[in-house]
C-alpha cells in the first residue's frame, strides 16, 4: 500500500495530482476494464513472483519479491497514437493532461525514487516492455508500458520507533519532552508515551500511566507529573487494517528518557 500510496501523492511543480486515486492495485490486463473505473493517466500496480534469497539461498528472511506497473495514457489528436506517447496540447506544464506516457514515465521513476528514501525500500529496474498503443473503439488512442521493478525486503515485520527522545526539566513540576517521529509510511498511526515513577521505564505500551498527546503525529509535549524522578517510554503504533490507521494494533520497540522534575 506504500507504493499506491506514494504515487496518489505524487504531485506537479504547482501542487497539481499527477495521478491522484487513479492508482489501483489490481491483476486484470484488461485496458477496457482498468479505464471503464480509472481516469487517464492512470497506473495498475500488479504484485509478482518471489524468490528467498535468490542469489545465495543462505537468508531465508531476505525475499526478491518483483512487483509489475502498468502505466498508461490517452492523448488524442492524431491518428496514429503519437500523442498518447510523447504528449500534445498541454493545458499547463503543471498538470497531467496532454502529457504523453513517457513524459510520465519519469513521474513513476521520480515516485520510486522517493520511497526508496523514505522507507529504504531499494527497488531495481529490471524489464519494461516496448510501448504499446491502440485505439479502442470511439475513444482515442491509448498508449500503455508495462514496467517490473525488483526490491530485496524481509518477510519479518519492522515497526520503526521514534528517535531522539529527550526529557527536560521544566520547573514548577513540569517536564518537557520532545523526540522525532519516523518517516510517514502507510500504516503509521501515532506515538504512545508513558510513564512511571523512578528510574525504570515502563516495559509496554500498557505498562504504567498513559500520558496524553495531542492528536495526530505531535513531536512534543509538557508534563505535569509534579517533583521527582520519572521515566518515559515512548512507542509508536501501526495499523495495517484501516485506512487512514485508527487503531494500536501493532507498536514499535520504545525508546526511553530519564529526568529529576524541581518544583
Amino acid at each position: 500500500m506504500d507504493l499506491r500510496d506514494t504515487l496518489r501523492a505524487a504531485t506537479w511543480s504547482g501542487g497539481s495530482a499527477v495521478w491522484g486515486q487513479n492508482v489501483v492495485i489490481s491483476a486484470d490486463e484488461d485496458l477496457r476494464a482498468l479505464l471503464s473505473s480509472l481516469r487517464s493517466p492512470c497506473i495498475a500496480i500488479r504484485p509478482g513472483s518471489g524468490a528467498h534469497d535468490e542469489e545465495f539461498r543462505q537468508e531465508p528472511a531476505q525475499v526478491a519479491i518483483d512487483v509489475g506497473f502498468r502505466l498508461v495514457a490517452s492523448v488524442s489528436g492524431d491518428p496514429v497514437g503519437e500523442n498518447a506517447i510523447i504528449g500534445s496540447g498541454r493545458v499547463s506544464e503543471t498538470t497531467s493532461g496532454g502529457k504523453g506516457l513517457l513524459e510520465l514515465q519519469e513521474r513513476l521513476f521520480d515516485s520510486i525514487r522517493l520511497l526508496q528514501e523514505n522507507n529504504g525500500i531499494i527497488m531495481q529496474l529490471v524489464a519494461q516492455d516496448v510501448v504499446s498503443a491502440v485505439q479502442l473503439d470511439e475513444m482515442s488512442y491509448v498508449s500503455w508500458r508495462d514496467y517490473i521493478f525488483r526490491a530485496q525486503i524481509s518477510v519479518a515485520k519492522f515497526f520503526p520507533p521514534a528517535r531522539s527522545f529527550l526529557a527536560v526539566d521544566a520547573a514548577g513540576g513540569d517536564a518537557t519532552l520532545t523526540w522525532k517521529v519516523p518517516a510517514a509510511r502507510f500504516d503509521r498511526y501515532r506515538p504512545i508515551m508513558r510513564r512511571a515513577a523512578g528510574a525504570t521505564p515502563p516495559a509496554s505500551s500498557t505498562a504504567g500511566s498513559d500520558v496524553v498527546l495531542a492528536t495526530g503525529m505531535p513531536t512534543s509535549h509538557t508534563d505535569s507529573p509534579g517533583a521527582g524522578q520519572f521515566s518515559y517510554a515512548l512507542f509508536m503504533a501501526y495499523d495495517d487494517r484501516d485506512t487512514p490507521p485508527d487503531s494500536d494494533k501493532d507498536v514499535s520497540t520504545s525508546i526511553t528518557a530519564t529526568v529529576t522534575v524541581n518544583t
